[in-house]
């Protein structure tokens, strides 16, 4: 039965210290809140429950625009992408181990999803994102130093974003973080459909279910949703760095110039100098301009990726599968 005032039931997920349930009933009168909670802990005393908490959270910094994290200035974020298929275990293996390297004693360390945002120790960081099913982070550093965050995105949308910000940083510091995700992507390359390295003006920006990107959102090209299911073929926009797959390069007819080759039949490109790509500076537009002209043939308009999608469509259907039978 529906009851009416509590406009959202999550269902169990997992939270930093187990599987957990929420509900917003922050309308609801006081009288029906008593009855939820009460008729909870019933339920959970009936499935033999001894360790349970009921709690009012604070509101996630996830779920919405936050002004702490889009005051975080000056982001390098890697954004790696599988594809149609799962974000594998060692990405995640390989994005712990930077994020040590980023902030040793992990200080600061939360979890953050649209329900949650906790404090907690890393090995709770590591099962929250293990099991998470949906746009989670977890996020290491204080106020004062570089902070680091950990972005894993599921569903339609798979893919592991690794990022680095801080206020005081002065000089090429952004930039040394920057070629260290590199590095990272070289090496992770022959298993990633798509590899992104970005450069932005806050963090807060890095930490959507889409990459940062400007041809979208000026309506030129594809709905991003639909480009995770292309993105072995097609990109998101240009980039100070991608690794590109097998697939963009049969549709740019071979690798860019001035293209990398990388194992497993991928490419880097690096499209200008990193610095050029300044968010502040006055050069990016230009160096944009010229990386999107070299790749213009995997960036499609929103008519030539619906195309393609109903392409495939109709290869996995196969000639005969859509047949009326005799």
């Amino acid at each position: 039965m529906a009851i009416r005032g509590v406009s959202y039931v999550s269902g169990v997920r997992q939270g930093p210290a187990g599987p957990a349930l929420w509900f917003d009933a922050a309308d609801s009168p006081q009288e029906l809140l008593d009855w939820v909670l009460a008729s909870l802990v019933d339920d959970l005393r009936a499935a033999e429950v001894s360790d349970a908490m009921v709690a009012a959270p604070p509101r996630s910094r996830l779920a919405g625009s936050d002004r702490s994290l889009l005051a975080i200035p000056r982001a390098a974020t890697l954004r790696l992408l599988p594809g149609q298929g799962v974000v594998p275990a060692e990405w995640r293996d390989a994005a712990f181990e930077w994020l040590r390297d980023q902030v040793p004693d992990l200080e600061g360390l939360t979890v953050m999803h649209l329900l949650v945002d906790a404090p907690t120790d890393p090995a709770g960081a590591r099962r929250f994102l293990d099991h998470s099913r949906e746009r989670s982070h977890i996020l290491a550093g204080g106020p004062d130093r570089v902070q680091a965050a950990i972005g894993g995105f599921f569903g339609i949308s798979p893919a592991l974003s690794l990022s680095v910000a801080g206020a005081p940083w002065r000089g090429d510091a952004l930039l040394r973080s920057a070629v260290d995700l590199r590095q990272l992507a070289r090496r992770l390359a022959p298993q990633v459909s798509l590899a992104i390295l970005s450069l932005e003006e806050w963090l807060g920006a890095t930490m959507g279910i889409r990459p940062p990107a400007n041809i979208w959102q000026q309506g030129e090209g594809p709905q991003p949703s639909a480009m995770y299911m292309l993105c072995d073929e097609l990109l998101f926009d240009a980039y100070p760095y991608q690794v590109l797959g097998p697939g963009n390069l049969r549709r740019l007819g071979g690798p860019p110039e001035g293209a990398v080759p990388l194992p497993g039949g991928r490419v880097e490109y690096a499209a200008g100098e990193l610095r050029e790509w300044d968010p502040r500076g006055s050069t990016r537009p230009a160096v944009r301009a010229r990386a999107r002209a070299a790749l213009a043939p995997c960036l499609a308009s929103r008519r030539q990726a619906f195309a393609l999608r109903q392409a495939r469509r109709g290869r996995a259907q196969g000639p005969g599968d859509g047949a009326a039978a005799p």
